[in-house]
């Protein structure tokens, strides 16, 4: 499988799957709720009185709000 790197496997965790070297969604992802509580345009939200409009980074503009009650590290 010319996609695959030798000794690297792709996480199972990750939403998206390789099939023929194409990043393919799974079911879950396409599922995912396209309903969010900010938009630029009717709820502008938080982000828009941010420096640098943040909101503009994300799809339409559109975003939500989560407060986190620990320290979350990303990787």
């Amino acid at each position: 499988e010319p996609w695959k790197i030798n000794g690297v496997e792709p996480l199972s965790e990750t939403p998206i799957n390789l099939k023929n070297g194409a990043k393919v969604a799974t079911e879950e992802v396409r599922n995912a709720a396209t309903e969010y509580n900010y938009n630029m345009i009717e709820n502008p939200g938080p982000l828009a009185e941010m420096r640098g409009n943040p909101a503009s980074n994300f799809l339409a503009g559109k975003y939500d709000v989560k407060t986190l009650n620990e320290d979350t590290t990303l990787y």
